[in-house]
């Protein structure tokens, strides 16, 4: 069984939250699932026996019962027992600053333990959002998240330029960024990396991938779904693929993001 809910976002919350969603999977067989990159911090609240990860620079297997993962460009593995329940929360690099105070470049290329990052925070959100019954952790994690929020909005640059590319979906050049900021490219480089750990051109990629990702589960040949995200020909995407998923578009379609256990 496969039961995926998305809960509405107050529109308070879109500049900072791309997504709230429950997940059930049962009946699968013991084995890992794989975490593509996104252009998204993910916090993950584990509402079983707790999440097992490996890769996003962990030295072997961790076991959560909550996480964040910072932008990655490489895959995370996820081991299960054939079940797994919980909720994603997919924060913009900017929300979690405004939202958690912490720099998205903190957390680049890793997972960490909720409390480790937020301490007290960490531990009462996780335990407010396990205690609630049922899907009703959708609204209480929406709740606090709403408590949260910046009394006034950041008008920092830096801020600003991740927007102008999240409304772009990443299909602008990093010219029109730096002439739109008053900053030369130099410099908005420097200091996007800096801010968000990755450069504006990883993002742009980032975001074609993700667009790739429906694109591969809904087109019905490789060709067509890189033509439609902005790939020069299979070949281009499958490049990408094999860099950001570590493994082929097809034999991700195949296995359906899970693998059995060896």
């Amino acid at each position: 069984m496969h039961e995926h809910l998305e809960h509405p976002l107050p529109a308070a919350l879109t500049p900072y939250v791309r997504g709230i969603q429950g997940y059930r999977i049962t009946g699968c067989a013991p084995g890992t699932h794989i975490g593509l990159p996104s252009a998204d911090v993910t916090c993950v609240f584990d509402l079983g026996a707790g999440l097992d990860l490996s890769g996003l620079g962990l030295s072997g297997m961790h076991h959560f019962q909550a996480s964040f993962s910072g932008l990655h460009t490489s895959p995370a593995t996820i081991h299960h027992d054939g079940s797994q329940h919980g909720i994603m929360l997919y924060l913009t690099p900017p929300g979690l600053h405004e939202l958690f105070g912490i720099p998205a470049a903190e957390l680049v290329g890793s997972a960490v333990d909720l409390t480790d990052l937020l301490g007290h925070l960490g531990t009462d959100l996780t335990e407010r959002v396990r205690r609630a019954p049922g899907w009703s952790c959708l609204d209480v994690l929406c709740q606090i998240l709403l408590a949260r929020l910046p009394e006034q909005p950041s008008d920092d640059v830096a801020g600003q330029v991740w927007r102008r590319l999240a409304r772009a979906d990443g299909l602008v050049s990093v010219r029109s960024l730096a002439d739109e900021s008053g900053w030369s490219v130099r410099y908005l480089r420097s200091r996007f990396t800096t801010e968000f750990g990755v450069a504006p051109k990883t993002v742009c990629r980032l975001m074609r991938f993700e667009r790739s990702v429906e694109a591969v589960r809904g087109c019905t040949t490789l060709s067509r779904a890189a033509y439609l995200t902005g790939y020069a020909d299979q070949a281009h995407l499958a490049r990408e693929w094999r860099e950001f998923a570590g493994v082929a578009p097809s034999r991700w379609l195949v296995r359906g993001g899970f693998a059995p256990a060896e």
